[in-house]
């Protein structure tokens, strides 16, 4: 199955990680080359590729062929969650997070986390620490670019969190009882900031 090899294609790591990043949408191909800075030629062989594995589906509309996930196709589900956790949303802010300084613990909450996302809702990034603020934007505006969606963080020294779980603050209290992915971090680093 060739979806799942595609930490050495870098043409297949673009395509697979935008259209699951971006799971109800469907483009034409020469939409995909441009958003994604792809040769047309070997873009369309890769997804006519994709298409006869069954990850892909194609139809007409007028004189243009649109592509989009096939979600019927049978390894789908977990196609997706090797995508997110390696190359795709998950993988790609957990690359960047991690290099950066400073940063304690990062986590994506809401509907991200809950698995209740649509393809046009935003990430929401909650991130305890002091990172630079000018290399925090830069990477996370190039994230948003590579994978079409907006990134909603918020940023948070560990005094300042410490101080507002003291005031039961409902925002902390939301997202420290609610279904999180941790991208720095543990949850038991996490604990120990409310013990």
């Amino acid at each position: 199955m060739k979806a799942f090899q595609f930490t050495n294609s870098i043409l297949r790591k673009k395509l697979i990680s935008y259209f699951f990043s971006n799971p109800d949408s469907e483009y034409y191909l020469r939409e995909i080359a441009s958003m994604l800075g792809l040769d047309p030629g070997n873009l369309s062989k890769e997804l006519t590729e994709l298409e006869k594995d069954g990850v892909f589906i194609s139809h007409v509309r007028g004189r243009i062929k649109l592509y989009r996930l096939n979600k019927n196709y049978s390894f789908f589900n977990e196609l997706k969650i090797i995508v997110s956790k390696s190359i795709g949303i998950e993988g790609s802010i957990r690359n960047v997070l991690e290099k950066i300084e400073r940063i304690e613990i990062a986590i994506i909450y809401g509907s991200f986390a809950s698995g209740k996302e649509t393809s046009d809702s935003d990430i929401d990034v909650f991130i305890i620490g002091n990172p630079d603020d000018n290399i925090l934007n830069k990477k996370i505006s190039k994230i948003e670019k590579d994978i079409g969606r907006e990134i909603n963080y918020i940023v948070w020294p560990r005094k300042e969190v410490e101080k507002k779980l003291r005031e039961k603050n409902s925002f902390l209290k939301e997202i420290f009882t609610s279904r999180k992915i941790f991208l720095v971090g543990t949850e038991n680093e996490l604990k120990k900031l409310y013990r």
